[in-house]
């Protein structure tokens, strides 16, 4: 009988090791102000800005390769952007987190506010996913409002490397 106990509880501790879950994402707020000063400050790599949303299918599906474009890619940084309700913190992080990104920010206001201050010239036209694509001078060089996959992110960023 010990055996059997001891093989159950063997197979019940296997079983619940596949059901672990990926830790959240630390959600970080931003501004317009804030990830502005973000890209800057990344001036020398490319940068990469996606905007994505847990309410929106394609954002969620082009996730991890987005992941994996961030951690494999050398000269490049992916600052992924969330979308959300700003009280939506917590599921964003699941999300994210479940994806393979350890860092999200989120939106500190309306969606249309936002991007009102962050790309004023097509606030009115806010398609996601959105990524914003910056060369290593900081400058604006792309704007993809597409699911990609990863072989699309980087041959979109390749020339700017």
């Amino acid at each position: 009988m010990q055996i059997f106990k001891s093989a159950t509880l063997v197979a019940l501790l296997a079983g619940a090791a596949t059901q672990v879950q990926a830790a959240p994402a630390q959600v970080r707020s931003v501004t317009p102000q804030t990830l502005k000063a973000e890209i800057a400050k990344n001036k020398g790599k490319v940068v990469i800005v996606n905007f994505w949303a847990t309410w929106c299918a394609p954002c969620v599906k082009e996730l991890p390769a987005l992941a994996q474009l961030g951690s494999t890619t050398k000269g490049a940084v992916l600052l992924l952007v969330s979308a959300d309700d700003p009280g939506m913190k917590s599921k964003v992080g699941m999300v994210a987190g479940s994806k393979g990104h350890r860092v999200t920010r989120l939106i500190s206001s309306d969606i249309d506010i936002f991007f009102g201050g962050f790309d004023p010239k097509n606030k009115d036209s806010i398609a996601l996913p959105r990524t914003y694509i910056y060369n290593r001078k900081g400058a604006l060089v792309k704007t993809v409002t597409e699911e990609k996959s990863l072989a699309g992110y980087q041959s979109l960023i390749k020339p700017y490397l």
